[in-house]
């Protein structure tokens, strides 16, 4: 499997590696993101939510047939709610980040082909 020299766009599909099988899911445009995360988080390196692509699961081009990426982190959002006049937090997880093939590329050795 190749590393992807392509950048995906916002809601274009992607394929989740997991030792289970593949799963689906999607970019997601940066209007889908609650503001005031790190600026990171809205390019096109975060996927849709899915609770079994952990940190490690590749991230895949089903059209391309390449690695976009790997997955590094959940993105969770926390809120305050109040329930009978009590505030106690809560939290979400909205998203996964991952790390995109070109700055792992950065990594691999010029003398190791992929």
């Amino acid at each position: 499997m190749s590393l992807c020299s392509n950048t995906t766009k916002s809601s274009e599909a992607v394929l989740l590696a997991l030792p289970e099988g593949m799963l689906e899911s999607e970019i997601l445009l940066p209007s889908e993101l609650p503001s005031g995360l790190p600026s990171k988080y809205y390019h096109e390196n975060t996927i849709r939510y899915v609770l079994a692509a952990n940190s490690g699961s590749g991230v895949f081009d089903p059209k391309v047939k390449c690695l976009l990426g790997i997955i590094t982190q959940k993105i969770t959002v926390t809120f305050t709610v109040r329930v009978n006049g009590e505030e106690t937090k809560d939290s979400h997880d909205i998203a996964k980040y991952f790390i995109p093939a070109s700055e792992i590329a950065r990594f691999i050795p010029p003398e190791i082909q992929y």
